[in-house]
């Protein structure tokens, strides 16, 4: 029983785990605000945010990296009581004027009605300056760069796993030639790379027969082949740099040194695509750049995103309300008409 991925499988399964994180972050941020609002103990607010991956079957290997970051944070922003900006430390107090009036006056001089409504825009006041802490750009970089870097990590030992597999089998099979895949929009760096074979650099010793080691020996030398061990190394990196689309295929012997044409190989093998596999998702988007950079799925990353970040307002909404959180809901159900319209006009028959 096979107890790796391909890297195909390794890039799908890394999109589906961004997809995961992404949600997880959107309750983590849901979390923040309610217990900034409620002034919730640290120890009750970790413990309510250890439940999380509990209840929506997250690996706790995935989610730790996210949980601690939820959880210092929370310390630090319900300790300090602030949050960063360009220009350094930003006061943000959990009073406001309407607190300190009635702080002097007391709730006694108004009826239950109007001592309600100023408890209500009290708490929308501090729900206010909650959103404006959570809305800071920094603890945006903090989770984004989390999750990048979780998702790496296992990018980075699941690669290896697979790596560990294709030497597993060389050894296995006697098959010492590892054939690279080609696509079409290959990085630069690595285009001079993609679609060529390579060799186990333990090739002499899993290879018995004398003839053939001879044979081998001749064409490595004659094509100039590269060790497998050292393209996926510094400083090529093949396959094992984060986001690296190629994956190697073990080709039979016989086969290399027949002297087939690659480009009949690489058909036979599968391995040739007009574009990688990968999913744009984990590309960043330059909303900055001309419209006529975007593709479809680029369009639709956009709106994913987007959507997110409505349903992430949307449950904070629900939990407290907030003229902030209002104004934030309408825009982001603006831009996500805006892109669907733009993806309806220009893609979708």
């Amino acid at each position: 029983m096979m107890n790796y991925q391909s890297p195909i499988s390794i890039v799908d399964t890394k999109l589906e785990y961004k997809k995961k994180l992404n949600r997880f972050r959107n309750a983590i941020m849901v979390k923040l605000y309610v217990a900034l609002i409620e002034n919730v103990k640290p120890k009750e607010f970790a413990k309510e945010l250890m439940e999380i991956p509990k209840q929506k079957g997250l690996s706790q290997t995935l989610t730790t990296p996210l949980l601690t970051l939820g959880i210092n944070l929370y310390k630090h922003l319900q300790r300090n009581n602030y949050f960063f900006d360009d220009d350094g430390v930003v006061f943000a107090s959990r009073s406001s004027p309407l607190s300190d009036s009635l702080i002097l006056f007391g709730l006694g001089m108004f009826d239950k009605k109007r001592q309600d409504e100023i408890a209500q825009a009290r708490l929308e006041a501090i729900a206010d300056n909650v959103f404006s802490v959570l809305e800071d750009k920094q603890i945006d970089t903090y989770f984004n760069k989390t999750i990048y870097e979780t998702l790496n990590e296992y990018e980075k030992d699941s690669k290896q796993d697979y790596i560990n597999e294709l030497k597993k089998r060389t050894k296995e099979s006697e098959r010492v030639f590892y054939l690279c895949s080609a696509h079409g929009d290959c990085a630069k760096d690595h285009e001079d790379y993609q679609g060529r074979y390579y060799v186990d650099e333990n090739w002499r010793s899993i290879i018995k027969d004398k003839e053939l080691k001879e044979k081998i020996e001749n064409y490595i030398k004659l094509n100039n082949i590269k060790t497998f061990e050292y393209i996926i190394g510094s400083p090529v990196w093949l396959i094992t740099r984060p986001h690296c689309r190629h994956y190697f295929r073990l080709i039979d012997t016989n086969t290399v040194l027949s002297g087939r044409a690659i480009t009949i190989v690489l058909r036979d093998y599968k391995l040739w695509k007009k574009e990688g596999e990968r999913g744009d998702r984990l590309q960043s988007l330059p909303h900055a750049t001309g419209k006529w950079w975007y593709r479809e799925e680029n369009v639709r990353e956009i709106i994913e995103r987007y959507s997110e970040r409505l349903d992430l307002h949307e449950k904070m909404y629900k939990e407290y309300k907030s003229p902030y959180l209002y104004s934030a809901i309408r825009k982001d159900k603006l831009l996500v008409n805006k892109w669907k319209a733009y993806l309806k006009d220009n893609f979708i028959a």
